[in-house]
């Protein structure tokens, strides 16, 4: 478990204040010491009014985390029910392919009947 400390970044030129990882940001939050980035030492100090944000990063995180889960679910399911349907789709097409060659055929002897007639 972390211990979160508030700081306050007097120099913010050269810092990335956008966290990748998790860990990173824990790490981030745990330092109590200069930071360095590009070789450009950065002055960090204490402000316990501000009081952490992990926690609430930590929880806005899990909340994207499941956001994530609930939309692949979703698509999961839209791709299911887009599969099915192209399936049953398919059997229509194919039911009534067999229905027109039916109507065909019998058109084709109707008109074989109506050219015996007409002679």
């Amino acid at each position: 478990m972390y211990v979160c400390r508030p700081y306050i970044v007097r120099l913010q030129p050269t810092i990335n204040p956008a966290v990748d990882e998790p860990e990173q940001m824990s790490n981030h939050c745990i330092k109590d010491f200069e930071l360095t980035d590009n070789h450009q030492k950065v002055s960090i100090e204490h402000n316990f009014k501000l009081g952490c944000q992990c926690r609430i990063l930590a929880a806005d995180l899990e909340g994207v985390k499941l956001d994530i889960a609930i939309m692949c679910r979703d698509i999961e399911t839209k791709f299911l029910a887009a599969f099915n349907s192209r399936d049953s789709d398919s059997e229509q097409i194919s039911e009534l392919k067999h229905e027109l060659l039916k109507e065909k055929e019998k058109c084709s002897q109707l008109e074989a009947d109506i050219s015996i007639l007409v002679r």
